[in-house]
């Protein structure tokens, strides 16, 4: 018999999270595009998707909080951009947004540099005081993704 993962299951959640959270901005968007006439109370599309941002989103992220370390759910904070971007080019929100070579470049350079973040920073379990703080940031993994990441944003 296999044993439980509490791993896995944050994971699950995480991954969860961030697509309610595309899911719910994108509605959020239907709604102010296809809703506007409306009184706040009558626009469905907007109430849901603040739902799915914040009540759902939160509560799944609170619980993965508790069962993953920061540095792996912060690898999975583009999948919300991504899923976002998709949903909206979809057609099934009331809206298509087109999606061009750029957007998808950016998607892909905010998914590379949030997993890069996750991966490159230095892990402690407390922080004691600002000079560990500034070795930590000072450590040769993060001042490359500094580096690589001005690089990016000056290109």
């Amino acid at each position: 018999m296999a044993e439980f993962s509490y791993t896995g299951l944050g994971l699950v959640l995480i991954v969860i999270g961030s697509v309610s959270s595309g899911i719910g901005s994108t509605l959020i968007r239907a709604s102010a595009l296809l809703e506007k006439d409306l009184r706040i109370w009558r626009r469905w599309r907007g109430l849901l998707g603040v739902s799915c941002v914040t009540f759902i989103n939160t509560s799944l992220d609170a619980v993965a909080f508790s069962l993953l370390p920061i540095c792996v759910i912060s690898s999975f904070g583009g999948v919300s951009v991504a899923c976002a971007t998709w949903a909206g080019s979809s057609g099934w929100f009331g809206f298509q947004d087109k999606i061009v070579r750029k957007q998808v470049v950016g998607i892909v350079l905010v998914v590379f540099s949030v997993t890069c973040i996750g991966l490159l920073t230095p892990e402690m379990d407390t922080i004691t005081d600002a000079n560990t703080l500034l070795g930590m940031l000072n450590a040769g993994p993060f001042v490359a993704y500094q580096i690589l990441w001005l690089c990016v944003l000056t290109a």
